[in-house]
């Protein structure tokens, strides 16, 4: 986990070692994979928080989709997951971030996985006062991401 470490140390994203390897390598992809299953099983706060950090700046840096079809898939799925039963604000906003990202991407609406799921958990959150006002705000622009792609 020493990436995720050098990754959540650096606030920098431009510069930031591993999204500079990440955008230059032939098969950073197989990172993008090997973290998403590391996430899928580890429920430690700590190794989520640098994971999804360490995502968040990497589709921050591209204007590409660096997720394969079932990764992207996975991805959803495990949000949904999380912000189902997560009432810490700091995880939903690096989720939602991520989801925000995701949901620009054209990749995501050729399937649109789980998609009624993530506008039905996303309007909870945006009427919901138990959602601090940045998240609220985070699954409003998201709905509209949706919205644009309908």
């Amino acid at each position: 986990m020493i990436i995720t470490q050098i990754n959540y140390e650096t606030r920098d994203c431009e510069e930031n070692l591993v999204t500079k390897v990440f955008k230059n390598h032939d098969n950073s992809r197989y990172l993008v994979e090997a973290l998403l299953r590391i996430l899928n099983y580890n429920d430690d706060k700590k190794t989520m928080f640098r994971i999804l950090k360490c995502f968040n700046d990497i589709m921050s840096t591209t204007k590409d989709c660096l997720l394969y079809s079932s990764d992207l898939e996975a991805f959803v799925g495990l949000s949904i997951k999380k912000l189902e039963t997560t009432s810490n604000e700091e995880l939903r906003l690096y989720l939602l971030n991520i989801l925000q990202q995701i949901t620009i991407y054209d990749d995501y609406y050729k399937t649109k996985y789980q998609i009624e799921e993530l506008i039905e958990i996303l309007e909870c959150y945006e009427s919901s006062n138990d959602v601090c006002e940045e998240n609220r705000t985070l699954a409003n622009k998201i709905l509209e991401n949706i919205n644009q792609h309908k």
